[in-house]
């Protein structure tokens, strides 16, 4: 009996597992063909000081460490694996860009937008969700943080379950900006900061109310490149001479005189080359049904380190098999 049982449940998961691609809206599933999910990253100037940047800048960008700076977020990872698999949704993207540091004075951190578009029978292109974070600098001009765009915002369709009368998410939505710099002649990927936007009671396909403003943590600037190139370093030597008057035994007259050495084959700073800031952007977003996650308790099946239909499957067989007696 047991392994009918058994394998009753591996043949309706995998049946679930192989169907066809599902999301979700207010009036239940929907089929699609196909998704895919687009990243767009577009620079905003925002003016620091006439001329130059302000000194807290200058001294934060020069003390960015990508040890001291990686503060990964594993926020999501853990709530996914601690929920049913079946009533959560992860969607991501990653770009890069260029420019951070375009034009003396100003600094552009990108506006970041997701987007994931959806085919649905018929061959018919839509937009699934989309949701656009706007920069916005710190006081002391040394950091910048996410707030979300609630005018442009859009959730038509779910990829996490959910059922008419039940159609709200929450959603988490992670960024990581990560920097390339050269430093030392060397090559430096830093990691600035992973940061949550977290989105409660999102209304799939209808209207989403926000009664306040939604702002993700603090990111710090990337740090600038300081490019060297190979060239001769001089250094002036000077040296002081005098002369004594024999009869009155004082110091009559000084002169001086100056020589220049030179050092050939070292690194020194290569002058008018400016910083343009080199980033990448990786972004991943989690829905969640916070009115079947409590309900469901499926979280022994789970585990995020594997394939989800493999370590469910093992953990339905290590359940209701008895282990042999040693």
């Amino acid at each position: 009996m047991k392994t009918i049982y058994i394998i009753a449940l591996a043949t309706i998961f995998c049946l679930e597992s192989s169907a066809q691609i599902k999301n979700y809206d207010n009036s239940g599933s929907i089929k699609i063909i196909g998704e895919k999910t687009i990243l767009r990253l577009t620079k905003k100037e925002i003016y620091l000081k006439k001329g130059q940047q302000s000194p807290g800048l200058l001294a934060a960008v020069g003390t960015i460490a990508p040890a001291l700076i990686g503060l990964g977020v594993k926020t999501v990872q853990e709530k996914i694996k601690n929920e049913a698999l079946k009533y959560t949704g992860t969607y991501k993207a990653s770009n890069s860009a260029e420019g951070f540091y375009s034009n003396p004075g100003y600094v552009a951190p990108p506006i970041v937008q997701i987007e994931r578009m959806v085919l649905t029978s018929g061959n018919k292109q839509d937009i699934a969700a989309k949701i656009t974070l706007i920069p916005e600098l710190s006081e002391d001009k040394t950091a910048f943080r996410y707030k979300l765009d609630t005018g442009s915002f859009l959730c038509r369709y779910s990829i996490a379950k959910i059922k008419p009368g039940y159609n709200f998410l929450d959603l988490t939505v992670e960024i990581k900006v990560k920097s390339l710099s050269i430093a030392a002649s060397e090559y430096k990927l830093s990691e600035l900061r992973s940061v949550l936007v977290t989105i409660p009671m999102v209304q799939v396909n209808g209207a989403t109310k926000f009664e306040q403003d939604i702002f993700s943590g603090w990111i710090p600037f990337p740090p600038k490149s300081i490019f060297e190139t190979i060239g001769a370093k001089s250094d002036t030597v000077s040296k002081v001479t005098q002369s004594d008057n024999l009869l009155t035994k004082k110091t009559s007259a000084h002169s001086a005189e100056s020589s220049i050495t030179s050092s050939y084959g070292v690194k020194v700073p290569l002058a008018n080359v400016k910083s343009f800031g080199l980033y990448e952007v990786d972004v991943v977003v989690t829905e969640t049904n916070p009115f079947k996650i409590k309900a469901e308790q499926r979280t022994a099946f789970v585990d995020s380190t594997a394939e989800s239909a493999t370590a469910l499957l093992k953990a339905i067989v290590e359940a209701l098999v008895p282990k042999p007696k040693e």
